[in-house]
């Protein structure tokens, strides 16, 4: 059985995926509506603020995960916000669909390493 810990952690794992999921769809969405640009708006400025956090608790030296990891989502972080300022509201479907698969890899990475390594910051 799962002590609290245990539990903690795959709340914790799940709920990363999940903002990750929730803002690959966002963007997603607003690629197939194009005439509504406070959707794009919204939809980009949700990811940029996500992916702010993620530096953020990356940066942190108690965030309990390999320096490598760490570096490669600051790294990631960068890329999403340098594309992400450099297209504004002009973003290509491409870079949109790079966006989007970003996150649902990272999701999947969070999902998938439940129990390897702790997510928690």
């Amino acid at each position: 059985m799962e002590n609290a810990t245990d539990q903690d952690n795959v709340s914790i794992a799940e709920a990363k995926a999940s903002a990750l999921v929730k803002a690959a769809l966002l963007l997603d969405q607003a690629k197939m509506n194009r005439d509504d640009k406070q959707g794009m708006v919204i939809a980009l400025d949700n990811n940029l603020q996500l992916w702010v956090a993620i530096r953020t608790i990356a940066r942190r030296p108690d965030y309990n995960l390999p320096d490598e990891a760490k570096e490669n989502l600051v790294q990631l972080s960068h890329f999403v916000s340098d594309l992400t300022f450099k297209h504004g509201l002009s973003i290509t479907d491409a870079a949109i669909d790079a966006l989007v698969n970003i996150n649902l890899r990272l999701a999947e990475g969070f999902l998938e390493n439940i129990g390897e390594i702790h997510l928690d910051p």
